[in-house]
């Protein structure tokens, strides 16, 4: 730059300040890269640590949950999961143009919020607030759906009796839940259970335990039990429930062996049982199931080397639709039907409060259904309640009413769940001798070599705050 200057018409004096100023602007032009860098990198550590305090926030609030769900877990509580499904075709609306739905779920995951606008100046707002252990709106994915309620899944293989069943009025989606569709990411909740017992089963068989595994289904149909999986499609046999030392059974039923990892064979399971399922047409359903379907898989874990036997059982339950009969257009045969459904679901709704209000006698005899599920709602296991949603206004009733009754199951207490384990001297004995049930352990399936036969922990109290409204709203749906 001299140089140039020299050789210029420029005077010294101009040459020397701008010389003089070019150098201010380098200095300058330095400083701010410098402080530009700096701010960067200043940016990106602040970036930095919002996202870690973005990550401790969430891990923070799962590990919330975790302690919240273990508290659930000591007390014994029924967990209950809400879900409320999408507006469908067959919903009688114009689907370029949905009305706002009457149910939303918040972003919380743990509540949601029913909602319905006055018809008429005499009519009142109604709205409503609940809370459960998870909620999912219409764009979860069965996929999601089954990552919350797949720990009750591995707790069977832990030798627990695990029961999930799924309640809500008929259209809900209870059936589409539990079973889904197809082979692909439409199935439900059986088909992915069997899925995660097969991964789960090769995992502890690396460590020594052998699993046999054998799954009945059964539905109850009018205070009938039929057996879903027989061969004879008339089939008659009268099947009576049996509550014994080694558990609950079904006289006569079909049980079949299965493996967990032969997706083959559980889709023909499957199949098989819905060709006999008792189905029919009413005015709230295209096809609405007539009865309680009970899938069960019955599990048994010896450890040679720990001599050590494991005895669980997974019930998952489909519950037929609650139904309003003035809403259901039922007549005849489909009336009888009808009666019979919300019976034995007002039934249900009973053993629920008197277990709410610690009786000493719980009505489990007063229908098939809870009579089955006894050993699952009386503390020997570990109960899970997903209560379906419908999103129509036409709905709004049922779903308040299945909403206030989730909400007095998730506060009974049926006790601290017991694991059914004992010793055994060699294989054999492990099919024939009496299962001990002693206290959970953190422990999964590799528990204390001298199990205690302690009974659960003593029942925290708790009041239900709406019990007659419950049993006044059960009975009437009879």
């Amino acid at each position: 730059l001299h140089v140039e200057l020299k050789n210029s018409s420029v005077s010294p004096e101009t040459a020397e300040h701008i010389s003089r100023v070019t150098g201010e602007l380098e200095v300058m032009r330095r400083r701010l890269g410098e402080l530009t860098a700096s701010q960067e990198n200043q940016s990106m550590s602040e970036a930095k640590k919002i996202a870690e305090y973005e990550d401790k926030l969430r891990a923070g609030e799962v590990q919330r949950r975790k302690l919240h769900n273990l508290v659930q877990e000591l007390r014994g509580n029924v967990r209950v999961f809400a879900r409320v499904r999408p507006f469908l075709p067959n919903d009688g609306l114009d689907m370029t143009k949905l009305p706002d739905p009457t149910i939303t779920a918040r972003g919380d995951m743990n509540s949601l919020r029913i909602y319905k606008a006055p018809a008429t100046s005499e009519e009142r707002v109604e709205d409503h607030n609940f809370s459960f252990d998870k909620v999912f709106g219409p764009s979860v994915s069965q996929e999601a759906l089954f990552e919350e309620v797949s720990e009750f899944v591995q707790s069977a293989l832990d030798g627990y009796n695990v029961c999930l069943f799924s309640y809500g009025q008929t259209g809900s989606g209870k059936t589409h839940t539990m079973q889904g569709s197809g082979n692909g990411s439409m199935r439900g909740v059986i088909p992915r259970a069997m899925e995660q017992v097969g991964i789960y089963k090769k995992q502890l068989e690396a460590k020594g335990w052998d699993y046999q595994m054998e799954v009945s289904f059964v539905e109850i149909y009018n205070e009938n039990i039929r057996d879903l999986l027989r061969t004879n499609a008339g089939d008659d046999v009268k099947h009576e429930i049996k509550h014994g030392v080694n558990g609950t059974s079904i006289t006569d039923v079909t049980m079949i062996h299965v493996d967990p990892n032969d997706v083959e064979q559980i889709e023909k399971v499957l199949e098989q049982a819905a060709r006999h399922r008792s189905v029919g047409k009413t005015e709230m359903n295209e096809r609405s199931s007539r009865s309680h379907s009970v899938f069960c898989l019955h599990l048994k874990a010896t450890n040679a080397a720990q001599g050590i036997c494991l005895k669980g059982t997974l019930s998952l339950v489909d519950l037929a639709g609650s139904e309003r009969l003035d809403r259901s257009g039922a007549t005849g045969e489909q009336l009888k039907e009808t009666v019979a459904i919300n019976k034995s679901l007002s039934a249900l709704a009973d053993v629920f409060v008197a277990i709410g209000n610690k009786q000493s006698h719980i009505p489990f005899r007063n229908s098939k259904l809870t009579y089955l599920l006894q050993s699952a709602l009386s503390g020997d296991g570990k109960t899970l309640m997903m209560v379906n949603l419908s999103p129509t206004l036409e709905s709004f009733q049922e779903s308040l009413c299945s909403l206030r009754l989730a909400k007095q199951i998730n506060q009974c207490e049926l006790g601290k769940p017991k694991k059914q384990v004992k010793e055994v001297t060699n294989v054999k004995e492990s099919t024939s001798s009496k299962m001990q049930v002693c206290p959970d352990t953190p422990s999964g399936p590799t528990v204390p070599s001298t199990p205690s036969r302690g009974a659960s922990t003593k029942q925290l109290s708790a009041s239900l705050t709406t019990v007659n409204e419950l049993s006044s709203s059960s009975k009437s749906a009879a």
